[in-house]
């Protein structure tokens, strides 16, 4: 049986992604649970009372194209181990993206592997580009200005100012940042803020996990900014593991980084002629939308 969850559902569902994202449970789970939870964002498959299947069809506003639209976003897809390889979430998937299809233009969903997705209409939107590198080599510089959060409202105009350069974006809700704050503090990761004469010119999200600091978001002013950040962050940790959008070019910054690449978000058109229309695209590909100016979709957890 497919249904939405109910609220005596969530310690259930709280054991499947216990079990089932074990090895990427950095506190995220407890956090997502303990402050985030909607009941009926969840979408449950059923053997009796047992919930085998699950999936998150979490709504968003997306900014594309200068034009603000409603999305859901597809996350925690799971089936408990012993319940795999039956058709479970293939029904489930199903069912969820008819309820999407009926509401919103655009469906995304992070890629855990892009073949299973692409049956059901996802297509590559959004890559990442990782920059591996040793703190040491990175140039030092004098006073970096860099501290621990800051103002959220300040954080908020810096997110705009740095998404101008893109052609879709993830609209913030009003209290993005102090949600961030307290996920960070159940993840032990940090967020460091850079200022320039008092005012904010950077920010990045980094967790140092040993001699290791991994920084999944770095937003910017200049290069300048972006330079200092990278000192500040080379100075806490001996290997450094950076994820940016690919278009990103940070070569000249890092010469000697390792760098690979890979698709972390997938979207399916739900009504691709009212797309096109919408979007001025009647005789164009749709990515032709976003060639100009790439799409900035990380994924949520």
């Amino acid at each position: 049986m497919i249904r939405k969850a109910v609220s005596k559902d969530k310690k259930e569902i709280y054991q499947i992604w216990k079990i089932c994202f074990a090895n990427d449970d950095d506190g995220y789970t407890d956090y997502y649970f303990q402050n985030e939870f909607v009941p009926e964002n969840t979408w449950i498959y059923t053997i009796g009372e047992k919930i085998v299947s699950i999936l998150d069809l979490r709504p968003h506003i997306l900014s594309l194209g200068n034009k603000r639209i409603g999305t859901y976003f597809i996350v925690g897809v799971a089936t408990l181990p012993n319940y795999r390889h039956k058709g479970y979430m293939k029904e489930l998937m199903k069912a969820a993206l008819e309820y999407a299809d009926r509401r919103v233009l655009v469906t995304l969903i992070q890629e855990y592997d892009q073949g299973l997705y692409e049956p059901f209409g996802f297509i590559p939107t959004y890559d990442i580009k990782q920059y591996e590198f040793k703190g040491k080599e990175f140039p030092k510089y004098g006073h970096l200005n860099v501290v621990e959060m800051t103002d959220k409202e300040a954080l908020t105009k810096l997110y705009y100012r740095f998404m101008s350069n893109f052609q879709g974006y993830f609209v913030p809700g009003k209290k993005h940042f102090e949600s961030l704050e307290k996920q960070l503090t159940y993840e032990r990761g940090h967020l460091f803020s850079y200022y320039h004469r008092e005012q904010l010119h950077g920010y990045y999200v980094g967790y140092l996990e040993g001699s290791e600091l991994r920084i999944t978001e770095i937003m910017y002013d200049d290069g300048e900014a972006l330079a200092r950040m990278l000192a500040h962050a080379s100075s806490l940790a001996l290997n450094i593991k950076l994820k940016v959008p690919k278009l990103e070019k940070l070569e000249i910054i890092i010469p000697n980084a390792k760098i690979t690449t890979k698709n972390e978000t997938l979207v399916t058109i739900n009504d691709m002629a009212l797309f096109k229309r919408c979007y001025n695209l009647e005789n164009k590909s749709v990515d032709s939308l976003w060639q100009e100016k790439p799409l900035y979709l990380p994924d949520e957890a």
